[in-house]
């Protein structure tokens, strides 16, 4: 079972200096960094939130968390656990989401509903995915690229790849119509698509999510949503 948290990204000014307080140097510096400050504040919101979740789940406070980074910049925590605790976080515009799985590496991705996706879909998604998309009505074009996109993405986080994994270099079924499914895999990962559990949900209005897991069987429960 996937554990989900969902959250906003634009807290009360007290509730941001709490979650800056759980920050470590590192996380403290990447933050000045940005231009804006409604990006800081965001970044701020995203992995302070983030350590009080793992805080909780582990039963040590915030501070205490660390991470290590993998070759592409996904994190993972420094001290193991048993079993291993997995995840991802993602966040776009206002909303995070968290997922932790204790069974597998996993990939979660978010994006809010826009219109397009012909351009992106001619130059990154696969030839079966190209044919799927231009099979489907009109209407459902747009949604068929966000979910196709966020597949593929919570795909690529939960291999760790980043964007050494090119996105033509496996398949999702992306249609509205249908149930999400990994088709194929790029060729360096390991197991079979039958092996990964591919999960599609509506977090929020206009917002579409997925999470990828390399284990089949798999479902979600969201655990608390801290959206106002």
């Amino acid at each position: 079972m996937v554990e989900l948290w969902l959250w906003s990204l634009n807290p009360a000014a007290h509730k941001i200096s709490r979650l800056a307080a759980h920050l470590d140097t590192t996380e403290r510096e990447r933050a000045a960094r940005f231009r804006f400050e409604p990006h800081a504040t965001r970044f701020v919101a995203a992995r302070g939130r983030m350590r009080e979740i793992l805080g909780r789940i582990l039963q040590v406070p915030a501070t205490r968390i660390e991470f290590g980074y993998g070759p592409h910049g996904k994190p993972f925590l420094k001290t193991p656990t048993v079993p291993p605790l997995h995840f991802n976080l993602a966040h776009s515009d206002d909303i995070a989401i968290l997922a932790v799985s204790r069974l597998a590496e996993i990939g979660v991705d978010i994006e809010r509903l826009r219109e397009g996706g012909a351009n992106e879909v001619t130059r990154l998604f696969s030839v079966q995915e190209q044919a799927e998309w231009q099979a489907l009505p009109a209407d459902l074009k747009s949604l068929g690229f966000l979910q196709g996109w966020t597949r593929k993405e919570a795909v690529v986080k939960a291999l760790g790849g980043g964007l050494s994994i090119p996105l033509d270099s496996f398949s999702v079924r992306l249609s509205p119509l249908a149930a999400p499914q990994l088709l194929s895999l790029p060729s360096h990962a390991p197991g079979r698509p039958q092996d990964w559990s591919l999960l599609h949900l509506a977090p929020a209005e206009g917002y579409v999510a997925a999470v990828a897991v390399a284990a089949p069987g798999q479902n979600y429960r969201i655990e608390n949503a801290f959206l106002p």
